[in-house]
């Protein structure tokens, strides 16, 4: 099979790719796709995989022992927890947001529309009336 070439992609990104998905071989493992994943071990992980009592159990028993334990990996657990369980402003009454909304309303384009429907010129040469774009009447 051959490769694709975009010239509007990245082409080592591209190829890296096309390799991967016209690969011949049927089964990947984890270590396999995620060569960088370093020295855990992925066999329990592929052994859940498709069986969901099994993972959320394994999700579980991961919270429970990273909510406590002195390492990296804990120390970053507890900061997404931390973040997810921030307070967020709520923005939902902020009035940035409803100006924008009040824009884009029916009511408010229908006024727009209204207004610059009436610009007009009229040349003075053969008094007719001509209908232009408000920056077109800005330069004379």
């Amino acid at each position: 099979m051959q490769i694709f070439r975009s010239p509007h992609l990245n082409l080592l990104s591209h190829s890296a790719w096309a390799d991967a998905v016209t690969d011949s071989q049927p089964h990947k493992t984890l270590q396999d796709i995620f060569p960088d994943s370093g020295k855990a071990s992925t066999i329990t992980l592929e052994q859940v995989f498709g069986n969901d009592t099994a993972t959320i159990q394994l999700g579980l028993e991961a919270n429970a022992r990273l909510k406590d334990e002195q390492s990296e990996e804990g120390e970053a657990y507890r900061t997404m927890i931390q973040s997810a369980n921030r307070v967020s402003p709520d923005l939902s009454n902020d009035p940035m947001f409803r100006q924008a909304d009040e824009v884009r309303s029916t009511s408010y384009m229908d006024a727009f529309n209204k207004f610059f429907k009436l610009l007009y010129k009229i040349n003075p040469i053969f008094f007719a009336v001509t209908r232009q774009h408000l920056e077109h009447m800005a330069g004379e």
